[in-house]
Formats: C-alpha cells, sequence, structure tokens
C-alpha cells in the first residue's frame, strides 16, 4: 500500500478560519501583487488601475489591469483558494493564500470579478453567505430562469462603456460589509483610514515595479486632486538630497543609505515630498524580491535608530537592507520574513551591525549636524552663581562640575563579521 496524502476532512471550517484570522492591512498588497503578475504578461500596455465604480448606487474601491484575461471555466476556478491558473504554488513564490483570503473579511458583501478574454467579459462574486456561515461564490439568475455562478455580462460592459472588449483585462470590485459602504474612501468597514492609505500601502510596500508596468491611482486614493502614477522609492532616488547603494559582496547584501531633510519651511514636508502620493516620513526596512518589509517609521524608526549607529537624525535618513531571494521567504500570509533555515524572524534589526560597520561618511555627517550642540556657553551662569556664592560664603569642598559634550557615546559593532544568515537562529 503506498502513502496517503493528508486531507482536510472539514473544508468549510478551513477556509473560513484562514480568512477570518488574515491580517486585513494585506488586502491593498495582495490585490495590486495579482494585479502586476498579470499586467507583467500583457502583449501591449502593462497597466494597473486603482479607480472607482458605481455599484446599486454606491461608489466602490476598484483594481483593474490589463493581462492575460480568463474564460468562464477559469474564472471560476480562480475564485477558490490555493488556485494554479497562471501560477506555480511554491512557498518562495505563490502559495495560493493571497487577495481574496486577506480581502473577503472586509468585503462580506461580496468581491465581484469580472474578466475580458477574447472578447466576452464574464463576472463571479464571492462573499460572506449568512445563512451558512460559509464563504461562496453566489449564484445568479441568467437568461431563461437558469442559475448560476458564472455569467456573461458582456452586453452590460459595453453598455457601461468604462472598457473595451478589444484586449483582455481583468477587474475586482471590492463590495465592503454592507451596502453603503464606500469603500474607496472607507475601505475597512470597522476601522477609519486616511485618505492616502491606498497610496501609503503601496509606498511603504513596492520598493520596485516591473519593467514597463505602470500603476495609477485616482484622486481618492492620494493626496492629489487627478488621477497620478504611482512612482516606488526606487524610481524616487532623485528627489532625495543624498542616496547611496553599498554592496557587500561577502555576505551578499546591499544596504541603501538615503537622506531625506525637511523643505525648510513651514509646511513640515520633506524634500522627497515632491510629485509623492503619500506620506514621505523616513523609513527603514526590509526589501525582498523588490518588497519592503518590517517597515519602521516615525517614532518607532526613531527609537529603533540607535541600534544602527544612528542616535540622531533619524527624521531626515533612510536605511533599507535588500536581502537575496534564497535568504529570505515571506510568512504564510506575506506580512513579514522568516527565515528558510530555522523557520524564524527576520528582522531590520538583525542587521544593524552591518549598517553600522559600513556606514558612509555622509551619512556620520549627517548624524554629527542633527546632533545637540557639542559645547554650551555657561560663562554667565557660572559667573551668577560665583557672586551668589561669595555673597552667600557658601564653603566648598571638591566640587567638581562634569559636563556632558553632548557628542552621542559610539556603541559596541558586536561581531558583524557573521555570517548573516544565521542571525536570528
Amino acid at each position: 500500500m503506498s502513502n496517503e496524502p493528508l486531507k482536510i476532512e472539514n473544508i468549510d471550517f478551513s477556509v473560513s478560519s484562514q480568512i477570518d484570522r488574515a491580517p486585513h492591512w494585506t488586502m491593498i498588497r495582495e490585490l495590486t501583487k495579482n494585479a502586476i503578475e498579470a499586467a507583467e504578461k500583457a502583449a501591449k500596455d502593462k497597466i494597473i488601475h486603482w479607480t472607482t465604480g458605481d455599484y446599486r448606487g454606491t461608489r466602490k474601491a476598484v483594481i483593474w489591469n490589463t493581462g492575460p484575461g480568463l474564460d468562464a471555466f477559469q474564472l471560476k476556478a480562480a475564485t477558490d483558494l490555493a488556485c494554479q491558473i497562471d501560477k506555480t504554488l511554491s512557498l518562495d513564490e505563490n502559495f495560493g493564500v493571497g487577495a481574496k483570503v486577506s480581502a473577503l473579511a472586509n468585503n462580506k458583501e461580496g468581491m465581484r470579478y469580472r474578466s475580458c478574454k477574447d472578447g466576452r467579459v464574464h463576472e463571479v462574486i464571492i462573499g460572506h453567505d449568512e445563512e451558512t456561515g460559509t464563504y461562496v461564490r453566489f449564484e445568479r439568475e441568467i437568461q431563461g430562469g437558469a442559475k448560476d455562478t458564472v455569467i456573461d455580462v458582456t452586453d452590460v460592459v459595453m453598455r457601461e462603456g468604462i472598457h473595451s472588449v478589444d484586449c483582455d483585462w481583468t477587474e475586482v470590485m471590492l463590495l465592503g460589509n454592507s451596502p453603503d459602504q464606500d469603500t474607496a474612501s472607507r475601505p475597512f468597514a470597522s476601522v477609519s483610514t486616511e485618505k492616502t492609505h491606498v497610496a501609503n500601502a503601496l509606498y511603504r510596500r513596492f520598493y520596485r515595479l516591473p519593467a514597463g508596468v505602470k500603476l495609477r491611482l485616482d484622486a481618492v486614493y492620494h493626496r492629489f486632486d487627478s488621477t497620478r502614477y504611482f512612482a516606488p522609492i526606487e524610481k524616487r532616488y532623485d528627489q532625495f538630497v543624498h542616496f547611496e547603494t553599498v554592496e557587500l559582496k561577502d555576505y551578499e547584501l546591499r544596504i541603501h543609505y538615503l537622506h531625506d531633510p525637511k523643505v525648510g519651511d513651514q509646511s513640515g514636508l520633506r524634500q522627497s515630498s515632491r510629485g509623492a502620493l503619500a506620506s514621505t516620513t523616513t523609513t527603514c526596512c526590509l526589501i525582498h524580491k523588490d518588497e519592503m518589509y518590517s517597515v519602521a517609521t516615525g517614532k518607532p524608526w526613531s527609537a529603533l535608530a540607535p541600534r544602527f549607529g544612528i542616535p540622531f537624525g533619524s527624521k531626515e535618513l533612510c536605511v533599507h537592507i535588500e536581502l537575496r531571494d534564497e535568504d529570505a521567504r515571506p510568512s504564510q500570509y506575506r506580512e513579514r520574513l522568516i527565515s528558510p533555515f530555522t523557520g524564524e524572524d527576520i528582522v531590520p534589526e538583525d542587521f544593524a551591525d552591518f549598517v553600522r560597520a559600513f556606514m558612509p561618511e555622509w551619512v556620520k555627517e549627517v548624524i554629527q549636524e542633527a546632533s545637540p550642540r557639542q559645547k554650551e556657553d555657561f560663562s554667565d551662569l557660572e559667573s551668577e552663581l560665583q557672586d551668589l556664592l561669595n555673597r552667600y560664603k557658601v564653603p566648598l569642598t571638591g566640587l567638581k562640575t562634569d559636563r556632558s559634550s553632548g557628542q552621542p557615546s559610539e556603541s559596541p559593532s558586536g561581531n558583524f563579521m557573521m555570517d548573516y544568515r544565521a542571525f536570528g537562529s
């Protein structure tokens, strides 16, 4: 008798458990990543568009992309978990737990999928069935009184006139958790988000986009008043006052240092803010396969920065640590990196010794400029104090004054020469 593969006894419970336990904030990344993978394969224009659509009188968030379309059979299969259409399931690449899992808990009313292939458009809506307590493909009525979960909406799309059926494309509309939820301005029903939430989520996740792929966002998703193209950090290096990449060939590691001081006016904006769709606060992060993980910004980055040899100046310095593809693996929901050797989390602090040891001189100068003055002038205060002591004849015995220079003390460098792939073990 041959070995028997393990199976899932209660599939409905397993599906619901995965969806309900998934981190909701990864939804924007997962939807965008799926669109990127499809747009890469487009024969001509490789376009992704975060836009909006109307669903029964309410505005809803929509992400649309060019690329190979899906017919009725493929679209039905694509709405299952762990589907393998145009993908190879593996722990290092896709493992079938992505957009649907991260988004369905926030879209129990439904996620409407439309895909155009060879001039025909088919539609599926997946969501939560309140009666059964399970996630389903909703059954729909079609002409002649028949019912199905996949319907042909080519005529509807042509009447709407928004998208042509002359090329292949795919679209996902987020219906939210209630019929009246505007998912463009409020993507999470239970959490209030800022206007630039989508732009921020993209800016702090996608360090690069594949060659030729263009990602645009309507005004509802960023800080300007018109549709704009998204430029990831690597495409914005020239907006920073100074940047440098230190390549550590012995460790197959790259460290990107970026200097982003304030503009100098009262706006509080940084130099890289010009043209940016979202916040440009300084960041520390890991980069793996062109995506950012464990992003620290604001107060968390300021608290972390001294470990990297940056006791001052974290508000104007970025540190981005790029790993080899094979030296890390995303966790189940792709919210963090883990070691493929030990399974433990990989975090930026694991590489603090490298950041300190190979820090360029100009970065040290920025830190020095941001530090408190080395020596305050207390001569006037000392004179007044001495007059008081003399006036009241206060005896002094062995009194010494120990003034701080304000110069930051150097942290011990540690044994940074060890193989960083063993960090975290």
